[in-house]
C-alpha cells in the first residue's frame, strides 16, 4: 500500500523546474510504501531523486553519509528541499541487482559480503549520538534503554504513521488476542536483552540492497534505523528468510552463527536475543499488516510469530 504517490509527470516537471531542463532519461525506482523515487540524467551523470511527505527520513540518509567507507557503502545525499506535497532529496545512483531478487546460488555467493556489510554497519563509530531505538538526524535515539525500546511503541498513538492499526486488528480475523498474547511474551524476556548499541539498519529485505558482482554495492533508506543490538538486523534476516522460497537451502542462522565464530566474537545469550527479536519483529509486522489492511500477511505473520513463543 503506497501512502505517498508522485506521478512521473509531476517528477518531470519539478525536475525541468528545479533542477534543470537538460534532465533527459526520467524513470521510476523503486520507492517505499512512504515515499516514491525516480533515475534521471543530467550532463551525462546518473543521479535519484525521492520525494516523501516528511523530510527526517531523507535527514537520516544524509546523516549517515558521514558513516560511508570502502567497506559501507552509502548513498550521499548532496541535496533536501520542499517539493509537491512534501520533500524531496537527491543523490547518485547506484546500479545492481536487489539483494530480494537474487536466487539461491547468488545468494549463497553473496552471503559473505552481506555479513562483511553488517560487520561495519555493527563498527560504527556512534559518538556523539544518544539513546536507543528510533533516532532522528540530530542523532537522539527515542528511548533511555534497548529495553525499553522493546517494550514501548505497541500502543495506538494519534501522532504515529500507522495510527489507527489497533482497531482495524481487532476488526480482523485474526483479532487482537494473538498479539495481546504474543506481547506479553515479548515483555517478559525483553527485560535480560544486554544494552548493546550500534547502529542497525533494520529494512535490509525491501529492495533497500544493491548487489553488483556477489558484492553489496550499496545500502540505501536509513528512515527505519535504529540504535540498539547489532543482531536486531540478524533476526530480521532470520524471521523473514523463509517468505523468500528461493533461498530455501541456505540455513541463514548457521549461516551467522559459523561467521561470528570465523571472527572470535563471543556472543552471549545469543540464541535469547535472536528469539527475542524476531519476536519483536513479528510484533511490528503484525501491527503493520494490519494497518495496511494485508489480511494474508496479518495471518502469516501472527502465525509465524506464535509458533516462535514455543522456544521460550
Amino acid at each position: 500500500m503506497k501512502h505517498y504517490i508522485v506521478s512521473i509527470e509531476e517528477a518531470k516537471q519539478f525536475l525541468n523546474n528545479h533542477v534543470a531542463p537538460k534532465v533527459t532519461q526520467v524513470e521510476l525506482l523503486n520507492g517505499g510504501d512512504w515515499s516514491a523515487a525516480y533515475a534521471y540524467v543530467l550532463e551525462g551523470k546518473e543521479y535519484v531523486i525521492r520525494f516523501a511527505a516528511s523530510r527526517e527520513d531523507f535527514a537520516k540518509d544524509q546523516a549517515i553519509g558521514k558513516y560511508a567507507s570502502e567497506k559501507l557503502h552509502v548513498p550521499k545525499v548532496t541535496e533536501i528541499g520542499e517539493a509537491l506535497r512534501g520533500f524531496y532529496a537527491i543523490s547518485k545512483r547506484h546500479h545492481g541487482i536487489f539483494l530480494d531478487e537474487l536466487n539461491g546460488e547468488q545468494m549463497h555467493r553473496t552471503l559473505p559480503s552481506l555479513l562483511a556489510t553488517l560487520d561495519e554497519i555493527k563498527g560504527v563509530d556512534l559518538t556523539g549520538t544518544t539513546g536507543y531505538g528510533w533516532w532522528e538526524a540530530n542523532g537522539a535515539g527515542n528511548c533511555v534503554t534497548w529495553q525499553k525500546f522493546l517494550t514501548s511503541g505497541f500502543d495506538d498513538k494519534p501522532d504515529e504513521r500507522t495510527h489507527g492499526w489497533r482497531k482495524k486488528l481487532e476488526s480482523s480475523s485474526t483479532g487482537a488476542d494473538p498479539f495481546d498474547k504474543i506481547r506479553s511474551s515479548l515483555e517478559a524476556l525483553a527485560v535480560d536483552m544486554p544494552n548493546e548499541r550500534h547502529l542497525i539498519h533494520n529494512d535490509l529485505l525491501y529492495r533497500n540492497v544493491l548487489v553488483e558482482n556477489n558484492e553489496i554495492s550499496v545500502v540505501i533508506d536509513w528512515g527505519n534505523s535504529m540504535y540498539g543490538d547489532f543482531l536486531y538486523d540478524i533476526a530480521l534476516l532470520i524471521y523473514y528468510w523463509s517468505w523468500f522460497p528461493k533461498w530455501k537451502d541456505i540455513n541463514i542462522k548457521q549461516e551467522v552463527l559459523d561467521h561470528y565464530a570465523s571472527t572470535g566474537l563471543e556472543l552471549p545469550d545469543i540464541e535469547k536475543r535472536l528469539l527475542c527479536y524476531q519476536i519483536h519483529i513479528g510484533l511490528d509486522g503484525i501491527k503493520y499488516s494490519a494497518f495496511t489492511g494485508n489480511h494474508d500477511h496479518l495471518e502469516q505473520k501472527t502465525e509465524q510469530t506464535l509458533k516462535l513463543l514455543n522456544y521460550l
